[in-house]
């Protein structure tokens, strides 16, 4: 039996205890018909339909925060940006949310691959990002504002009334909050390296003659993908397993 304990300690890590017992079970039951072969194939088959969705929401969220944050970048301060803020007195609170949005953005295509669009958290990260977006690229109309700034205020007081908004803002600014943290460590470290290799302003040549800066921005931010979501799942999961627990003691 020591094939059918090592599938369930793998599954385990990744579905509930109960669950991991009973597919195990059912497996061995049916392997003294089918044999090891088939019970190898067909513990690898459950394994890959439970964890698939991680991997595609990994890639997925971390080029949909990349691709986002150079989009809000362009679209703020671009050489075809209609309108740019460098001069306007809330420049450094829109570049904020510059960068909040972008991982506002990364968040949501993980949470919304991984969890589903009826998960609190998913939806909160989505208002978030919503808002951001529409923040970004229509700042500068004052309806567009004001209907932005009403809709944080209601997300906020929905964050702060409801029970399950109180536990889904605790899951998204904890997220956000690694995020951000993460994109002010790596990018410092960057342009060091970027200076020691060359100081000065760089050129399309400069990138091709020295690509170990592309790879360093690379696995750094991987790095931070990693931190954030990680952060993301563990407290989603803790706060599930609280709730779970809470229903069991009401119902005692």
């Amino acid at each position: 039996m020591l094939a059918a304990s090592v599938v369930e300690g793998i599954l385990r890590r990744v579905t509930t205890r109960d669950r991991a017992t009973a597919i195990v079970g059912d497996l061995v039951e049916i392997r003294e018909q089918k044999g090891a072969v088939w019970f190898w194939f067909s513990a690898a088959g459950v394994l890959l339909s439970l964890v698939w969705r991680w991997p595609l929401a990994f890639v997925a969220s971390f080029y949909a925060g990349a691709w986002s944050f150079a989009a809000f970048l362009m679209a703020t301060v671009g050489i075809n940006a209609q309108h740019i803020p460098e001069d306007h007195p809330w420049a450094q609170v829109l570049w904020g949310i510059v960068l909040l949005g972008s991982c506002a953005i990364a968040l949501s295509v993980y949470a919304g691959i991984r969890y589903g669009l009826r998960d609190r958290a998913t939806q909160m990260v989505v208002a978030w990002a919503s808002l951001a977006t529409a923040v970004v690229y229509l700042w500068w109309v004052p309806a567009v504002l004001v209907t932005c700034i009403a809709g944080a205020a209601a997300v906020v007081l929905y964050s702060v009334c409801a029970r399950e908004g109180r536990r889904a803002s605790v899951v998204v600014w904890a997220a956000m909050a690694v995020g951000v943290c993460g994109f002010f460590v790596w990018a410092p470290l960057a342009t060091l390296y970027q200076n020691w290799l060359k100081p000065g302003p760089w050129g399309s040549d400069d990138m091709l003659q020295h690509p170990s800066l592309g790879r360093l921005v690379f696995s750094l931010m991987l790095f931070g993908q990693l931190a954030k979501l990680w952060v993301w799942s563990w407290l989603r999961d803790w706060l599930a397993g609280t709730r779970r627990a809470e229903a069991r003691s009401e119902m005692l």
